[in-house]
């Protein structure tokens, strides 16, 4: 997959589970059994410690809503499962998508009051395209990035303003290339249906 993240932490910190172990030795710390105990303490560090206090903080400044928030968050889940099933092998891509739909769809997160605020705001929609077995991902709230003067009518190919096939040609368009490399004739179509979105279509 073309992205990486270096962890720097304390590997005595770091908690690790039997029934998933991990696929390189790390330092002794703490165990827990079951993959359900290790996605718990995950997501009540994640969402309840970090994700919530910081749209908290972002609402007193803004008055974005907070669907488009957890749409956001909920995002990142759905890129990486769709990053593994892309650039793996099915074997390999398969915790990543059962991580997905786990948290996605499950009916609530530790320590986050109400339901989980992520749950129904990303689907996949079924394609012929065999390198996508998931289909193809769908945000039901736009990010409304399109908007903004540095990428006027730039849409994603996870929006549902852009027709299935033409976020089809954009993913395709877009494999192995590294972020922020000019686009082609995709990205530009998929610019043109923005801007046509936007009043600004010649």
């Amino acid at each position: 997959m073309p992205f990486f993240l270096h962890l720097d932490v304390d590997e005595s910190a770091i908690l690790r589970c039997r029934e998933r172990p991990t696929q390189w030795p790390i330092g002794e710390g703490p165990v827990v059994d079951s993959l359900a105990e290790l996605r718990a303490h995950v997501w009540r560090k994640l969402y309840a410690e970090n994700v919530v206090p910081l749209f908290e903080r972002v609402q007193q400044l803004t008055k974005v809503a907070p669907r488009l928030l957890w749409s956001n968050c909920a995002q990142w889940p759905a890129m990486v499962s769709d990053a593994a099933e892309e650039y793996l092998n099915s074997g390999r891509a398969r915790a990543y998508v059962e991580d997905r739909i786990a948290v996605l769809q499950a009916d609530a997160l530790p320590n986050v009051a109400g339901p989980n605020p992520m749950r129904g705001l990303i689907e996949w929609l079924p394609t012929d395209a065999p390198e996508y077995p998931s289909g193809v991902q769908t945000r039901k709230v736009c990010c409304v990035t399109y908007m903004l003067p540095d990428r006027l009518g730039r849409l994603c190919q996870n929006c549902s303003l852009l027709p299935a096939e033409d976020r089809v040609a954009l993913m395709r368009e877009r494999h192995g290339v590294p972020m922020g490399s000019p686009g082609g004739p995709a990205e530009q179509r998929a610019i043109e249906v923005g801007l046509t979105k936007l009043g600004y279509s010649k």
